[in-house]
């Protein structure tokens, strides 16, 4: 981006930071976050058990920071750091997705008439997961969690955009955990607005290939698209009264049936009219055009004190939602 300078980059391990020497003016080996050089912006991009110390750090300073996802492990964690720092943003880029923007405008707008039910299902890390044993990813002091923190708060964000303004509850989640880590789950969701009642179904997991999905059922249409792919169309089909649309997520009923014991699996399949919605250009249809207008939003709260809120710049309801899910842990 023309108007940045990377200045330099900072890690714990020097021999680490020296392998970067062709990405900044400087890398730099430290040992407590008060000997960081000076800088105007700041990029938080270390695990999310480490990562108070050097918050305070630069809320002291008063340096704008840039932290990667997820932003806190608890709601009370997430109001301190929005307390503490003057301006704050967290790397919830897929909320800039074509397709999450493209949802998000025909729940608000109602052009197919009330949302009735969603349904959103994501894979994890399935099978060979390239982690070392000593991976912070595998340590939940680190890491924070599992599945839904490593990747399940991203689909969460996109939910929480979405249907901005309507409440959100857990009613029931089934969590399953190896080693303090979980690994899977299925959570029912009631979103309410206006009176009405949405349930919310979301499934992840990392023990079997599932597909990234999410499904909407409205009023007139049924919307569907893959909330993780950046260049996924948004399909519409028609006649969403008819939830005969709405079935089983796999064919292979031995994949049913081991993913039926923490919930069912509903996916769309189609019939033969669909409508494909044409890429929205003021979006992201690529993950780095997703991570640049990121970036321009958290610079123009720098420059200019945007003020998005909460919602666009941290997502709160994210970590309430995430805490409420492991409470029923």
């Amino acid at each position: 981006m023309p108007d940045l300078t990377l200045s330099y980059i900072a890690d714990v391990d020097p021999e680490r930071a020296s392998e970067l020497d062709d990405y900044a003016d400087a890398t730099i080996g430290i040992e407590e976050p008060d000997s960081l050089p000076a800088c105007d912006i700041a990029v938080l991009a270390i695990p999310i058990g480490v990562r108070e110390p050097y918050h305070e750090e630069f809320a002291r300073r008063d340096v704008p920071l840039f932290v990667e996802k997820p932003f806190a492990t608890s709601l009370e964690e997430h109001t301190h750091l929005l307390d503490i720092h003057e301006t704050v943003f967290c790397d919830y880029m897929r909320t800039c997705f074509t397709s999450t923007r493209q949802l998000r405008t025909i729940v608000q707008s109602g052009v197919f008439g009330p949302p009735k039910r969603v349904v959103m299902t994501e894979q994890g890390r399935v099978g060979a997961t390239g982690l070392s044993p000593g991976s912070y990813k595998l340590d939940p002091a680190l890491s924070g969690g599992g599945v839904l923190m490593e990747r399940g708060c991203h689909p969460l964000s996109q939910l929480e955009i979405v249907f901005e303004g309507y409440e959100k509850e857990v009613q029931q989640a089934d969590v399953e955990s190896k080693e303090g880590i979980d690994v899977q789950m299925s959570v029912d969701f009631e979103f309410r607005s206006d009176g009405r009642e949405i349930p919310v179904e979301f499934h992840t997991t990392d023990l079997y290939p599932i597909p990234d999905k999410t499904i909407c059922v409205f009023e007139n249409t049924i919307v569907a698209f893959d909330q993780t792919d950046p260049e996924a169309t948004v399909d519409c089909y028609p006649s969403a009264s008819n939830e005969s649309f709405v079935a089983s997520l796999s064919s292979d009923a031995d994949l049913q049936t081991r993913f039926d014991e923490i919930g069912s699996r509903p996916r769309l399949t189609p019939p033969e009219t669909r409508l494909e919605l044409a890429p929205a250009s003021a979006w992201a249809n690529e993950n780095i055009e997703a991570f640049y207008l990121r970036w321009q939003q958290f610079l123009s709260d720098v420059h200019d004190d945007t003020g998005y809120g909460t919602i666009i710049q941290t997502a709160p309801e994210v970590t309430r939602l995430t805490n409420e899910i492991y409470d029923f842990e």
